[in-house]
């Protein structure tokens, strides 16, 4: 049965069926006086006047630099190259562990004796605790880890293939049998139990201003007896022990969703769409191990930009009739007043002062009244 809009139904059904699963050989790419660079025109590798690795998470909307970074720095070293890294969990969990595959290769094991370089924008830029202590279950150790924070050359970087992988032309992304292997390494000591619990995990206790109304989504979750979980409030190890035994895992689409990774086999998987599309890395993640996987349309925001509103938002969410009917709920009237009085005034407004037609007025008043002043003077 499906529970999101019939015209993406079909949608689903092709993306579904497309197996993300790639059956890459693994190799390691090795570079001479290389510069790693971190820039917004394109963020990874250069050398020789050529852009060897495209590092940035969202590196299929922008385009590479069109020439050489001059290095700012240059350090007599060889160093393993491991990405950019940008500070969000849901790609801490998938790009940010992309290049980690020489573990489980025993012809690169010398490969740890050497730093791991990872690239950030700025120096003030850290690391995320959670992500440290995933690296930390790879027998990664902080001191290990070198940040580049400005275009510095090495004599040598040694470039690990991704197992987690975008592929511009047929726009979706694919994982290879290392990627699972990392997930499974990072899993192997997190303790089992036999609770089985149906867990939702909630964005409602941050300061959230893209999710409008979470609330009354969180409660329907919990009224059907599932336990509501806070991942900032909540310690790592804990997460990835309720994520490894729960008998059903639920949360918005987006980088949220992504903890499905840390699911175990046959989990029920609930995905609850904020809007009508669907994102990547999600349809790739829900193919690493035999979930049940059922998407839940919950978002009303007809103000959106189809192009971005994946990632920008707002969302007004609501306890839907696909979500009731999911859970055998009698039928709801849309809270129209709530969606006026919290989404609708506001994002209206903001939709139409911004939309092409109100947009060229104001350029054509903007320019009179220069001509204006400049006439006057």
């Amino acid at each position: 049965m499906s529970f999101i809009h019939p015209k993406d139904w079909p949608q689903w059904q092709a993306k579904n069926a497309q197996s993300h699963n790639c059956d890459a050989e693994f190799s390691v790419q090795t570079l001479h006086n290389a510069i790693i660079f971190a820039g917004i025109n394109g963020s990874g590798i250069w050398a020789n006047n050529t852009h060897f690795c495209n590092a940035w998470w969202l590196y299929r909307h922008n385009m590479p630099q069109t020439q050489t970074p001059i290095a700012q720095a240059k350090i007599n070293q060889s160093v393993v190259y491991i990405g950019h890294n940008h500070g969000i969990w849901g790609h801490d969990i998938t790009d940010h562990l992309r290049f980690f595959s020489f573990l489980f290769h025993p012809e690169y094991q010398h490969l740890k004796n050497y730093p791991l370089a990872y690239s950030v924008f700025n120096e003030n830029d850290n690391l995320d605790e959670n992500y440290l202590f995933l690296l930390k279950q790879l027998g990664i150790e902080n001191q290990q880890l070198l940040k580049i924070s400005k275009p510095t050359e090495f004599k040598t970087i040694f470039i690990p293939q991704e197992c987690f992988f975008y592929h511009p032309q047929k726009q979706c992304h694919y994982f290879t049998k290392d990627y699972l292997k990392i997930i499974n390494q990072i899993m192997e000591k997190i303790p089992e139990n036999n609770l089985k619990q149906k867990i939702y995990f909630s964005r409602t206790q941050l300061n959230n201003k893209r999710d409008i109304n979470e609330i009354a989504v969180e409660n329907i979750f919990k009224n059907q007896g599932f336990k509501i979980i806070y991942p900032e409030k909540t310690p790592i190890l804990t997460q990835l022990t309720l994520l490894k035994n729960a008998s059903c895992f639920a949360a918005t689409e987006g980088s949220i969703a992504h903890n499905v990774v840390f699911c175990s086999a046959n989990t029920s998987i609930l995905i609850l769409r904020k809007a009508r599309n669907f994102i990547s890395h999600q349809i790739t993640l829900n193919q690493i191990k035999p979930f049940h996987v059922h998407y839940i349309d919950i978002g009303f925001s007809p103000f959106l930009k189809k192009s971005s509103e994946w990632i920008a938002g707002p969302f007004f969410l609501y306890d839907s009739n696909y979500l009731r009917r999911y859970f055998n709920l009698p039928n709801k009237h849309f809270p129209l007043f709530l969606f006026l009085k919290t989404y609708a005034l506001k994002e209206g407004f903001y939709f139409i002062f911004n939309s092409p037609f109100v947009l060229k007025l104001r350029a054509i008043f903007k320019i009179r009244s220069r001509l204006k002043k400049l006439f006057q003077k």
